[in-house]
């Protein structure tokens, strides 16, 4: 994997989070919206030593 790609993979991540964030701030509460957070959290929190190790 380039160096390019795991920038992107790690912004990503990071970008999720802080959405994830944001919902729950403004207290958005939206069935579509939670499905995709309950569908995607466990394999953006399983990437991200994945990426981590690729730093290296």
């Amino acid at each position: 994997m380039t160096t390019r790609g795991i920038i992107f993979a790690n912004c990503l991540i990071v970008s999720y989070f802080l959405l994830i964030w944001h919902i729950n701030y403004f207290q958005v509460d939206n069935v579509l919206i939670g499905v995709f957070r309950e569908l995607l959290t466990i394999p953006f929190l399983l990437a991200i030593p994945v990426f981590f190790g690729f730093r290296g």
